[in-house]
């Protein structure tokens, strides 16, 4: 439970054995008599109107099914083309000293 307001309270509160019960100060104490009381409203979550509006936007265009279509098809392009390109590094391992190294041996799979 979590109360604000000005001034002081007395507050009676049972609770079952076993369970604490803690008090702490008011992180804002002074708030309430700056800026009042408002009632609670669940689309009152320290955000303004205006950038409700702009993610509701945002949100909507995302769900346009032909728009993540595309994207999702531009991106599996860019993977293809990411996976089929030619390194430039060239290989890891250079063929003629592992030759010289160990002795290379070729194994039919029949």
């Amino acid at each position: 439970v979590s109360l604000t307001g000005v001034g002081t309270k007395v507050f009676d509160v049972w609770v079952p054995k076993g369970v604490k019960v803690f008090r702490r100060p008011a992180i804002m104490p002074y708030e309430v008599m700056s800026k009042g009381v408002k009632p609670f409203h669940f689309r009152a979550r320290a955000r303004s109107q205006k950038v409700h509006k702009k993610k509701r936007k945002m949100v909507d265009e995302m769900r346009d099914k032909e728009k993540r279509n595309i994207l999702r098809a531009e991106l599996a392009q860019a993977e293809e083309d990411r996976l089929n390109a030619p390194s430039e590094e060239g290989p890891l391992v250079n063929e003629a000293e592992v030759a010289e190294e160990f002795d290379v041996f070729e194994v039919d799979d029949e």
